[in-house]
């Protein structure tokens, strides 16, 4: 596209990997995205790239008030989802037309997921305190095994090598 184009930014949901790259490298900080990870043996296709996508996009969100037209998001998105549309540059007359949203996700389905990840991390968290709690009791059983063999004076004495004076 002629760099003298005035395009504006558009973003394929269901290409998008949730990397965050594109939010990353927008020096004004327009792009406002979020994700929740899929469940290892759920199918959410695959990406340009040829990788599986592993994130459900349940927020993309862009300020075109604020946007400077630099490109730098375009350039670091590796699956290409978001890309410079036919020389356009749609007229808005209020602020609110400027904030544009790219998640084809329905919100009642955006809520299940939701949910479904914080129980998904809340019973992951009572895993890893479940196994935190029973590496300290095998702590404290070691060393309270190497504890009760501490030497005595009877177990010293016999340690002790006499010299032979034959």
């Amino acid at each position: 596209m002629n760099e003298r184009t005035r395009a504006h930014l558009f973003n394929v949901a269901d290409e998008c990997a949730v990397c965050l790259q594109c939010a990353r490298a927008c020096p004004v900080g327009i792009i406002d995205m979020k994700g929740i990870q899929a469940d290892k043996d759920e199918d959410l296709g695959m990406l340009t790239t040829g990788k599986p996508k592993r994130m459900h996009l349940i927020k993309f969100d862009i300020d075109f008030s604020k946007c400077v037209y630099c490109g730098l998001c375009v350039e670091v998105c590796d699956t290409k989802s978001l890309q410079w549309r036919a020389p356009v540059e749609p007229c808005t007359f209020t602020r609110e037309e400027m904030h544009k949203s790219f998640a084809t996700i329905p919100p009642d389905e955006v809520e299940r997921l939701i949910a479904y990840d914080i129980e998904r991390k809340e019973k992951k968290a009572k895993e890893m305190a479940a196994k935190k709690a029973a590496d300290d009791a095998a702590k404290a059983a070691k060393a309270l095994a190497a504890k009760a063999t501490v030497d005595t004076p009877e177990t010293v004495e016999a340690k002790v090598i006499k010299p032979d004076v034959s």
